[in-house]
């Protein structure tokens, strides 16, 4: 493996799950929004929603560290799959995330142990936005959090437990 850690090569890959190798790639111009969960002592799993010819498609990606954790000097482990997501789900998914209002510059506490970080990116040619919080969220930020979990929830439930692996 090269300088870089086998952290920082997997968080890249889930930090661009449209150029994941082990599946098709994803143009840019049909991605929506990505989010992503990062346990501290548990699998980094990213999810990104794309629309092409009106039918809308999840892939997801995981990284089980703990498995890669004692091959360290490895490329990591690294498993995706992808899905039609029934478009009239997705297009409330989407109507909620878009009806969201929040606080963006607030003030939170920066001690802590473990925990999660969650993070939500919207994708778009003119206009972008990424979120992302430790644990719990700002109390302005509860609605973006509960939709954030009901949009894992419909996810994982579509998507096949069976993965294309990289290294492959």
């Amino acid at each position: 493996m090269s300088a870089r850690s086998q952290e920082q090569v997997a968080v890249e890959v889930l930090n661009h799950p449209q150029t994941y190798p082990a599946l098709e790639a994803w143009p840019e111009r049909e991605l929506i929004f990505r989010i992503w969960r990062h346990p501290a002592l548990d699998a980094y799993t990213s999810w990104l929603l794309r629309e092409t010819n009106k039918t809308f498609y999840v892939r997801r990606l995981e990284w089980d560290r703990r498995f890669d954790c004692r091959c360290p000097q490895q490329e990591p482990t690294i498993y995706g799959s992808e899905s039609i997501l029934p478009t009239e789900r997705a297009i409330l998914l989407l109507d909620k995330l878009r009806t969201i209002s929040l606080t963006p510059f607030v003030s939170t506490p920066s001690i802590g142990i473990d925990g999660v970080i969650y993070g939500v990116e919207t994708k778009g040619f003119y206009l972008k936005t990424k979120l992302s919080w430790w644990c719990s969220p700002p109390e302005s930020w509860n609605e973006l959090a509960t939709w954030f979990n009901e949009a894992v929830e419909l996810f994982n439930s579509i998507l096949p437990d069976g993965a294309a692996r990289m290294p492959y």
